[in-house]
């Protein structure tokens, strides 16, 4: 037996492109690479798909958390967000 308001939201699944993971829950979405590397066109695709569907101009119940998206580079242009 458990009391916790988000007892039903904890279940989790992690979704690959060639270099880009994703960790998705109902509430949030954590993208993250193991070694950092240029995002690949499909790498591209699933930050895409994640960003329409997670948007970021959600309130956060803590307020020390924040979404601030590091700089990245992709292959097709080296050194500058898309």
């Amino acid at each position: 037996m458990e009391i916790s308001i988000f007892k039903d939201t904890r279940d989790e699944i992690e979704v690959k492109a060639d270099t880009l993971l994703a960790i998705l829950s109902p509430t949030r979405a954590i993208l993250f690479q193991k070694e950092r590397a240029p995002f690949t066109k499909r790498d591209m695709d699933l930050r895409e798909t994640i960003l329409a569907l997670y948007p970021r101009n959600r309130p956060t119940p803590f307020p020390w958390e924040f979404s601030i998206e590091p700089k990245f580079e992709t292959k097709e242009r080296q050194g500058n967000n898309p």
